[in-house]
């Protein structure tokens, strides 16, 4: 069966500009509207950059300020691309995150410290150099390896100095030899030192024997090679197409697949059919009901899993609705699995209804193949109206089909 679609056909401009992507490496880069680590493949990881000098700018105007943080109002910082990292214009700090999410700017000459005990006993952070104890409640130091200077790591994983007997510590901003019975637990690798206790990071400055004990840095370099022409749109032209559709009305998952709209209710239903490719290796969108990234009515995902189908259904808490057309989570996220396997339809229904002893709440029963698999609680916002993406515009998709799509018994209205 073919079906003739009418839309509207945008011409595109080539501008000045660049976008590029920070990319933390295993294919995750930073998301231009929160500053979070998320699939390289989703269309919100791309930075305007123009010229030597720039501010780092999604479309959208939201920017990086000079305190490496997100944000529509503040004054937006500007960064030069030097070895692989952003400098600002002071020319001492430097982007960085903690793999997961932006940070605060930091020096860029910031260098983690690589650490092993050796065979010798030396706690050695370089070729020719080892950290130095003297006394207990006094600072360690950098110097030449001795035999001063033995160290082990016990079985609660405190390094203990042999000479003085007492152990590594951390003390505000300072690392310094204490009593044991007190002292933290850390973590020695060719990649940092780090501190389990605290959760942060031994550093140096190159310039100067000093240490800084600091929350871990990830990145202070990335990966800036992709770099795409920005396009602004020009007049839009009408023209018409043709496109083929199966019969049975399957839709691929795919990165913003906008499908159409609806205007959600307080009580509701979604029903669909889903067979999946495989099973997904990261974290995936399978619908996303919405108008931004946070923006959930619902938004239905796939998290990794070796053998089942782990599904996470996420709603919206409406009394936070913000200009921006996002929000923020709530009640959640609810997950349920499946047993499930590649090349079959499996069935789901989701039952939402107002729960009424927690205000907008509903409860929500979650049915796969006609059985009532979970009953949970989820906030969406009702009489809204909502673009509906098979897949998300946000996060890449899962590998999977769905069909048979339908809001409250009906099926979703296209745009046409």
């Amino acid at each position: 069966m073919k079906i003739i679609i009418t839309f509207i056909l945008t011409l595109f401009t080539i501008t000045k500009a660049d976008e590029l992507q920070i990319n933390l490496g295993k294919d995750t880069c930073l998301s231009n509207d929160n500053g979070e680590a998320i699939s390289c493949d989703a269309s919100n990881t791309w930075f305007i950059f123009e010229g030597a000098t720039s501010t780092l700018c999604s479309k959208d105007g939201v920017c990086i300020t000079i305190e490496g943080q997100l944000s529509y109002t503040q004054q937006p910082a500007k960064f030069s691309r030097e070895n692989s990292m952003l400098v600002s214009e002071s020319g001492t700090t430097c982007i960085a995150t903690n793999g997961r999410k932006l940070i605060k700017l930091k020096t860029c000459s910031l260098k983690p410290i690589p650490s092993e005990i050796d065979g010798s006993g030396y706690l050695k952070i370089s070729e020719n150099e080892c950290i130095l104890g003297n006394k207990i409640g006094g600072p360690i130091k950098i110097g030449k390896c001795d035999n001063d200077n033995i160290w082990e790591m016990d079985n609660f994983h405190r390094i203990h100095h042999e000479k003085t007997n007492g152990c590594l510590e951390v003390d505000d901003k300072r690392i310094l030899l204490a009593d044991c019975g007190m002292a933290s637990s850390w973590k020695l690798s060719l990649k940092n030192m780090r501190n389990l206790s605290e959760k942060k990071c031994l550093y140096r400055d190159p310039n100067r024997s000093r240490f800084y004990i600091q929350k871990c840095i990830r990145n202070l370099k990335f990966n800036l090679s992709q770099i795409k022409p920005t396009t602004t749109e020009a007049p839009a032209t009408e023209a018409s197409a043709t496109t083929a559709k199966p019969d049975d009305g399957v839709i691929e998952i795919s990165l913003n697949n906008h499908l159409g709209h609806v205007t959600t209710t307080r009580n509701w239903t979604l029903e669909f059919s889903i067979k999946f490719k495989s099973m997904p290796t990261g974290q995936r969108s399978v619908l996303h009901i919405g108008n931004g990234q946070w923006d959930r009515h619902p938004q239905i995902m796939l998290m990794p899993h070796s053998t089942r189908a782990w599904f996470l259904l996420k709603g919206t808490e409406c009394n936070k609705m913000q200009k921006s057309g996002t929000s923020s989570p709530a009640l959640g996220p609810q997950s349920f699995y499946i047993s499930a396997e590649t090349n079959q339809y499996y069935d789901i229904k989701i039952v939402a209804k107002e729960y009424s002893e927690q205000e907008n709440t509903n409860q929500v029963n979650v049915y796969v193949d006609g059985v009532d698999i979970m009953k949970t609680y989820l906030t969406v916002c009702a009489d809204y109206k909502a673009n509906v993406y098979v897949g998300s515009k946000w996060l890449a998709p899962a590998p999977a089909y769905i069909k048979d799509l339908k809001y409250n018994g009906e099926a979703i209205s296209t745009d046409a």
